[in-house]
């Protein structure tokens, strides 16, 4: 149905927008994990204990001999190719048409959001792979973790080790679980004393000290997109058919979807996993009929999507920080701490404070720390007792003294701790309660 050459160009387009993406509007996440690349090879002075390690130790080894906008680069590539991969093997297990499907998962979504952040596209790509595997517990199990280290929120997919058909095989998938994640959860209790802390912190910050934002139904609609009409006839069919995958697939829609929901931010980009399932089922009508010219009226439609893209692509945030007038070898304090940090400054995360307590705080921080604000109401800030200088949109407080670059390890807990007089520096505390903490002190 699908010509090897069309297709090719749908490929080719792909990629050169992922390249485009990561060239000229470089994500605040996916500095992050060149910059804990950096650390775990033992080059970096940054680190943030909270992110998932599967895209970092992917990183690693590009990071150890090029610079980190190179092992982007490099990253990008191999995602791309790890996910037509993962879209090949699961077509030839189900025994579908591996361009037809392939078209269907490059979805535009898809790329606008799978490399952003540099965690979406192999997560998926590892779900897809765990999915192929179902009736091979060892592998589903190992795919499912894999999945998890690359992004936290794929932990409700865990559930589809339930599929496999004796209680035995269910055991084997847990262990093969646990046997992926041992390594980093190791990791975890030698750097902090903790087997869950970079979960247990991720969800500190990302979800504990949230507040719940109204969700734009619509945005439910943006996965689906062009794909809407051939979902619906899709599922309808899959489910007369009583298809093996219809089940699978259905779950990870409806867990696909609880992941945004559950999200205290209204960000598109978690339901990202759904697009597996909208791919699927589009597949299974689109396979079926004979009209050829509405499935090349459909890839006619992807191309010109995806062309779309580069034209609302925004550009990279961070560039001030290439060029900033102040001292590299002094660490400073910075609400865009990240940007700073990736052009080779040493920059703190700004400090947590409550409502009434900022302007002391800064004070309290401005003794030994430069600190530079860009996204914080400047005019509760009293310049008359600080020294204020203004750089664009930045303001600049200057302290007399210069604390030298040093290494920086971003934990969220332990900054509730510092800054708000917290009680505890482990996650598992607020989260759980502190007999809790008390009881299980190593997790």
């Amino acid at each position: 149905m699908i010509k090897k050459e069309h297709l090719l160009i749908l490929l080719l387009i792909s990629i050169s927008y992922l390249y485009f993406q990561n060239l000229f509007s470089l994500d605040w996440d996916f500095m992050v994990y060149l910059l804990n690349a950096e650390f775990l090879v033992g080059k970096g002075h940054y680190f943030e204990i909270e992110r998932p390690p599967l895209i970092s130790i992917v990183l690693s080894p590009f990071v150890l001999f090029f610079s980190k906008r190179i092992a982007g680069y490099f990253f990008v590539l191999l995602s791309f190719l790890i996910y037509i991969y993962s879209c090949i093997t699961f077509s030839k297990k189900y025994s579908l048409d591996f361009k037809l499907f392939l078209m269907l998962m490059f979805n535009p979504f898809i790329l606008y959001y799978g490399l952003q952040c540099g965690t979406e596209l192999l997560a998926l790509s590892m779900l897809i792979l765990a999915v192929t595997y179902l009736d091979k517990p060892i592998l589903l199990g190992i795919f499912l973790g894999l999945s998890f280290l690359a992004r936290y929120t794929t932990l409700p997919f865990f559930i589809l080790i339930l599929f496999s058909k004796r209680k035995k095989d269910i055991f084997i998938s847990a262990s093969a679980i646990l046997f992926t994640l041992s390594p980093w959860l190791l990791f975890n209790f030698f750097f902090t004393g903790h087997l869950l802390y970079s979960v247990l912190d991720s969800y500190l910050r990302n979800v504990a000290f949230l507040t719940w934002f109204w969700h734009n139904p619509l945005h439910l609609l943006l996965p689906f997109n062009i794909f809407l009409p051939f979902f619906i006839f899709g599922i309808s069919k899959s489910y007369k058919q009583k298809d093996n995958l219809f089940l699978p697939m259905l779950i990870i829609l409806i867990l696909g979807i609880f992941i945004y929901l559950k999200a205290k931010l209204d960000v598109p980009r978690y339901l990202f996993f759904t697009t597996l399932p909208i791919a699927y089922f589009s597949y299974y009508f689109l396979s079926t009929i004979k009209e050829k010219l509405l499935t090349l009226a459909l890839l006619f439609g992807i191309g010109i999507s995806i062309i779309f893209l580069f034209f609302i692509t925004s550009e990279e945030a961070c560039k001030f920080a290439q060029h900033f007038p102040i001292d590299k070898n002094c660490t400073i304090v910075s609400d865009r701490f990240v940007c700073f940090n990736f052009y080779g400054y040493s920059s703190l995360p700004m400090f947590l404070s409550y409502e009434d307590k900022f302007h002391e705080t800064l004070k309290r921080y401005a003794k030994n720390y430069t600190v530079v604000l860009f996204d914080y109401n400047l005019s509760r800030i009293n310049c008359s007792e600080l020294n204020c200088q203004f750089f664009g949109k930045a303001l600049i407080v200057k302290s007399e003294r210069c604390i030298k670059k040093e290494k920086i390890i971003v934990d969220f807990a332990k900054k509730v701790k510092e800054d708000l007089n917290g009680s505890f520096d482990n996650p598992s505390c607020y989260i759980f309660g502190e007999n809790f903490c008390r009881t299980f002190p190593w997790l």
